[in-house]
């Protein structure tokens, strides 16, 4: 598999052991409904197929990998939605597995990292004394911007205390805390600074909201690591079935059968792996006939 520097998929070779109904190409561009039916099917049956085999290597007691402990977990129908199916464009039921699966364990991991709060100490509870601070300040009519730089530098306080206090707890934390710092106060300080902006506004613009800055109820601040825009590290098929070539531009990464990483920064480095040895003999890529490599 190649990945080009902004995470699109620019190639993958289809092992030769695959059975045909995995290479075929399908379009989910096209008007035809039975275009992403059978794509789905497929790729389901080669999912299928791929459990029974994790399945007998759990039996022999063969060590599996991560990706293997998980495919014996998931629920098909989990590793896609109606919006990235839609979105896959040309694939083969090979690629679009392959790609769901990646998607699927990313969304876990950045899911499961999100709601481990306990590495995040004081995050919330910083938030939360600020914008109290904020609000009683508001209400008493100060200065929208004093009440906002104010409140900004109780959380720096409150937090950076809270550090100190469990770093002092466990040493082996120590790092971890004073790399995270800078960003998580910047998160908390931008969410201080919208939230309080807004109430102001509504407190303004709102009959009775004074109710709004009396209020102890406080939004739960969203994780530092959190992106919205992000939710599937691939998000179409791959750039060799793109007639009008590649999107590589600069950086790319290449994950081989063997789970070796190499990466590069030229598009000419990657043509040279390629073209060496018996590479592509051992790694099929089916690219686009009218593709042009030099529009990439």
């Amino acid at each position: 598999m190649i990945i080009t520097g902004d995470w699109d998929g620019l190639a993958i070779g289809h092992p030769p052991s695959l059975p045909a109904y995995a290479n075929e190409v399908y379009n989910t561009f096209s008007s035809d409904p039975l275009q992403q039916y059978h794509l789905l099917k497929s790729a389901r049956m080669l999912f299928h197929e791929k459990q029974i085999i994790t399945k007998a290597k759990l039996e022999r007691a063969d060590k599996l990998s991560d990706l293997e402990q998980a495919i014996l977990k998931i629920n098909y129908e989990d590793l896609y939605t109606d919006f990235s199916l839609s979105r896959a464009g040309c694939i083969t039921p090979f690629e679009f597995l392959n790609n769901s699966l990646a998607n699927y364990l990313y969304r876990k991991h950045r899911d499961n990292d999100i709601r481990d709060r306990s590495k995040l100490k004081g995050y919330q509870e910083s938030f939360e004394i600020a914008l109290l601070f904020g609000r009683k300040n508001l209400s008493a009519g100060h200065d929208l911007n004093e009440v906002i730089i104010s409140a900004k530098e109780l959380a720096t306080k409150n937090y950076r205390q809270q550090v100190s206090d469990n770093t002092k707890n466990d040493k082996s934390e120590s790092h971890a805390f004073n790399t995270i710092n800078a960003r998580v106060l910047e998160k908390i300080h931008q969410a201080l600074e919208y939230n309080i902006q807004e109430e102001h506004r509504l407190y303004n613009l709102t009959e009775g909201a004074i109710n709004l800055l009396t209020s102890s109820t406080v939004p739960e601040i969203a994780h530092p690591d959190f992106d919205s825009n992000i939710q599937n590290l691939f998000q179409h098929g791959y750039d060799m079935r793109n007639p009008y070539g590649s999107n590589l531009e600069g950086a790319w990464l290449m994950i081989t059968n063997e789970g070796m990483l190499i990466h590069g920064s030229t598009q000419k480095q990657l043509l040279d792996i390629m073209l060496s040895g018996d590479f592509l003999e051992k790694n099929h890529i089916d690219v686009n006939f009218a593709a042009d490599m030099s529009q990439g």
